[in-house]
């Protein structure tokens, strides 16, 4: 009987497992669509984002090394965000779209994250 009761647990859990997913994947897709929609219809940068894509522009094109970049003020805290857009722009070319290409993907990864963190603390 015991048996029959956790193999009808199970049953129910695997069964609501495909819509948990389904939804998720939705929210995330919408999350990014929006996200890529604002970087596609709104091109100024902003001051931060300017200074930040010239530097990462500069490591690129080779003209600075990453030590010194580190060296330059408003890069000290922020260094891995160069980085991955110098490999943004190596993949995309430097252009304001490759320079914020990197803040959408990892905005969406923070989407998924939010909702793990959520789902472990909810049950």
């Amino acid at each position: 009987m015991r048996d029959r009761m956790n193999l009808k647990l199970f049953a129910d859990k695997v069964k609501s497992v495909p819509w948990e997913y389904a939804i998720v994947t939705m929210l995330l897709c919408v999350g990014f669509y929006f996200r890529l929609k604002g970087i596609t219809t709104n091109h100024s940068f902003w001051s931060d984002e300017a200074y930040i894509a010239s530097v990462a522009r500069d490591l690129f094109q080779g003209n600075i090394s990453f030590f010194s970049a580190l060296s330059m003020p408003g890069v000290d805290y922020q260094p891995l965000h160069a980085l991955i857009i110098a490999a943004s722009f190596s993949i995309l070319g430097p252009t304001e779209f490759a320079a914020r290409v990197p803040t959408v993907l990892f905005g969406t990864i923070g989407l998924l994250f939010a909702y793990l963190v959520a789902k472990q603390y909810s049950n």
